[in-house]
């Protein structure tokens, strides 16, 4: 009932906005200020800047020797797990991890939703989202209250985590100092030794393009190389790379799709 009556909440304005834009004839100011609210509702459903910069603030502690600051901005910022006792090279490996799969939730996700359902579907996969991260634990408390959110984000995120983990592979295939040829074949080989059904598709790929190992100790390990990631192996500019194969997607299809209807 959380998670329904969430999806009615967060769906009802911008479809309610439609339906009345469309079905009377709508003055230009009224396609303005409709175009406007897509604007707001788009940006407010995903996330870049704060991801990279969470990411970059944990590799700066870390540069500068700062392992507990690293191990309380990796917990407040990026992971669930406990930081207490995770060493650099452990610190590195899961912050590329929450990188990865965040690539997935916080950018592709949204972006994917807004293009086939416009900005109620965004609005939609962003609520259920944040339900997953708020409740989707296996812990006593949450197990069963949080399961419904979890499985649907799994299914919201099927396509998506794909899409991002190709464009992780091409955004390495595209940047120096890394390798699409073996972040395919890592993706390829390793992207199903997660619990969760999407987060291997991008982590895997990152890992292979790093050649580096990801391991969450007692849950997975992908071997994209033989070592953990030491400081300054962070992907933040390979998911920016992804990231902005993916704008130039997005925005050609919005333009194409606007020349429709002109």
């Amino acid at each position: 009932m959380l998670v329904l009556s969430g999806i009615v909440v967060f769906a009802a304005v911008p479809l309610a906005f439609m339906f009345l834009l469309f079905a009377v004839d709508a003055p230009a100011a009224a396609v303005v200020i409709f175009a406007a609210v897509n604007v707001f509702i788009f940006k407010a459903a995903f996330s870049l800047s704060a991801l990279w910069k969470a990411a970059s603030s944990v590799d700066s502690a870390l540069a500068s020797s700062d392992i507990t600051k690293a191990r309380e901005l990796t917990a407040y910022h990026l992971v669930s797990r406990n930081t207490a006792e995770l060493d650099e090279r452990e610190l590195s490996a899961a912050v590329i991890e929450s990188v990865a799969e965040n690539f997935t939730d916080s950018v592709i996700s949204p972006w994917f939703y807004f293009l086939i359902g416009g900005p109620a579907a965004a609005a939609v996969y962003r609520f259920v989202n944040t339900c997953d991260s708020m409740i989707g634990y296996h812990d006593e408390r949450y197990e069963w209250f949080g399961k419904f959110a979890a499985r649907l984000d799994d299914v919201l995120n099927f396509i998506p985590a794909r899409l991002a983990g190709f464009l992780i592979v091409c955004a390495a295939a595209l940047s120096r100092g890394v390798s699409g040829k073996r972040s395919l074949s890592v993706m390829l080989d390793e992207r199903r030794v997660t619990a969760s059904p999407n987060a291997g598709w991008t982590m895997s790929a990152a890992a292979g393009a790093l050649g580096v190992k990801l391991v969450k100790k007692g849950c997975y390990s992908i071997d994209g190389g033989t070592e953990l990631p030491v400081q300054g192996d962070i992907a933040v500019a390979l998911v920016k790379t992804a990231s902005s194969l993916a704008a130039v997607f997005v925005a050609a299809v919005i333009i194409l799709c606007s020349g429709m209807f002109i």
